[in-house]
């Protein structure tokens, strides 16, 4: 068994080391929020592109700033992520996230979206380990005061699986903690992680090491804690509708008893507020259109929930919605075990 001990990125404690990965199109500020009411030590915006917030403080009409950097004034500790391909970009990203109360800058090198490789910014980096080095010390320039974190996979192809050259670079760049994917960029999500490439990087570097890939229930955590000695933990697509996984990998971790799982109650409770939040901060109209995905989330495993799906997209008002999602969480009797989150797949 692991020894369980604080995970410090810089000055920043961070307690068991639970942190939500940054989700394209999820991890805004409602979702974080109801994040840390399970106790996530930190959660990530969504990724935001440095290239888009560059022209942004020319002038151009982005809404970056305003929208993926959105927190709470009591949002502490703040983590944004940031992605690009050009050392220039991504400093001026960097200083204009410094400049807005971060306390962390995590910096992309993972995402295996085609869109974001073919402008050579995520995965696209682990080709080029020169122009790499130049992006993380360009950020860490243009924010000396604050942590600069690198996440990335354990390589793009099989021909390249560099995560321990990629993550001595970090550390030589000056990178105060790197997150480890266990899977190459070509294997999307369709192969299971492999944890042993992120213990590769573990025994590479002194800095702390998060492991990140496949955990969807709190053993996995523990599990990747024991095979690869890593600092800290980031569950993503496992915390899709399920926040409750948070509370549990974080008492896995302790030592404490597994809290149990949430009856449709609770999903009842947890939902409501989450929609509450999400619109407030969007607007109700524009929040019907992105709960869709959450509620097919948090109906996973409920007896009825492919009827309700059918009925999503004739919600058009608040009130359907409330209606609705009340009535089917009341009479939901049998929750079963939903394993891994099912619907669209978030960018991560």
């Amino acid at each position: 068994m692991f020894a369980q001990k604080k995970l410090i990125i810089g000055k920043l404690d961070l307690g068991c080391g639970v942190l939500v990965a940054p989700m394209v199109g999820i991890t805004d500020l409602p979702f974080r929020k109801m994040c840390r009411k399970f106790g996530a030590d930190m959660c990530f915006t969504e990724m935001a592109a440095a290239p888009a917030m560059a022209a942004e403080l020319r002038g151009a009409a982005h809404n970056v700033l305003n929208r993926i950097l959105a927190r709470d004034p009591d949002e502490h500790p703040y983590a944004v992520q940031v992605f690009g391909g050009e050392p220039q970009t991504v400093a001026v990203a960097a200083k204009a996230i410094a400049e807005r109360g971060a306390d962390l800058i995590d910096f992309n090198m993972g995402c295996p979206s085609r869109r974001i490789v073919t402008n050579g910014g995520g995965s696209a980096l682990l080709k080029y380990p020169t122009l790499a080095a130049r992006c993380i010390e360009a950020l860490r320039k243009a924010a000396p005061d604050i942590p600069i974190t690198v996440k990335f996979r354990a390589g793009y192809d099989a021909k390249r699986e560099n995560v321990v050259e990629i993550a001595k670079i970090a550390e030589g760049e000056g990178a105060s903690a790197i997150t480890v994917h266990g899977r190459l960029r070509t294997q999307g999500y369709g192969e299971k992680s492999d944890p042993r490439r992120i213990a590769e990087a573990v025994k590479a570097v002194s800095i702390p090491v998060i492991g990140n890939g496949d955990i969807f229930k709190a053993e996995d955590a523990v599990r990747m804690k024991e095979v690869t000695g890593c600092a800290g933990v980031m569950p993503a697509r496992g915390v899709l509708g399920n926040p409750w996984l948070i509370a549990e990998v974080s008492a896995a971790l302790m030592g404490r008893e597994i809290p149990q799982p949430p009856q449709p109650k609770d999903k009842l409770k947890t939902f409501l507020s989450f929609w509450r939040d999400l619109a407030e901060f969007r607007t109700p109209e524009r929040a019907l259109l992105d709960i869709r995905k959450h509620l097919i989330w948090f109906t996973k495993g409920l007896r009825g929930a492919q009827a309700l799906r059918k009925k999503l997209w004739s919600f058009e008002s608040e009130q359907t919605l409330v209606d609705e999602v009340t009535e089917f969480f009341t009479q939901a009797q049998e929750y079963h075990d939903a394993g891994q989150s099912s619907g669209s797949r978030p960018v991560i």
